[in-house]
């Protein structure tokens, strides 16, 4: 059993890797946003006001990297931040209408994406793998203590 597993690291990473340049490409191409925004946009689902050091833990990046994403994301006019009036040193993220329809959209662009990988991989294969990668997330955010929601 060691032996199978030698090298899923590597893989899982490579994968990784490839998702994220094809994403990465199909929304900038068609939405003019790249895939670390689109990551943003997801954490706001059913809420539209969000606290940016909130966001940096759920994505598991530092508040500087995400920083950066977030002023793009202003300057797109897909966010507004304002200072929290109960925290001066902590910032709140509103999702704005427009990013509401980005958001709506690059899900969108990723799930037709998602199902033309999936299609060219066999049905019983597609429930297992993602049953698994489902396992492996959950279990690597209980003994890492994150709270990754996804």
């Amino acid at each position: 059993m060691i032996n199978e597993l030698e090298n899923v690291d590597l893989i899982l990473e490579h994968i990784t890797s490839l998702l994220t340049s094809r994403f990465d490409q199909l929304l900038l191409e068609q939405l003019g946003i790249g895939y670390s925004q689109y990551k943003v946009l997801l954490l706001f689902s059913g809420d539209n006001i969000i606290k940016q050091n909130l966001i940096a833990k759920n994505l598991g990046q530092t508040e500087a990297s995400i920083s950066r994403q977030l002023k793009i994301m202003t300057s797109k006019g897909l966010i507004t931040r304002i200072y929290d009036p109960k925290n001066s040193k902590s910032k709140i993220v509103n999702l704005t209408l427009l990013g509401q329809r980005i958001r709506m959209a690059a899900k969108d662009i990723v799930l037709r994406q998602n199902a033309a990988i999936f299609e060219e991989i066999q049905t019983k294969n597609q429930l297992s793998m993602n049953q698994g990668l489902e396992e492996l997330h959950s279990y690597l955010c209980r003994v890492g203590k994150h709270n990754h929601s996804l």
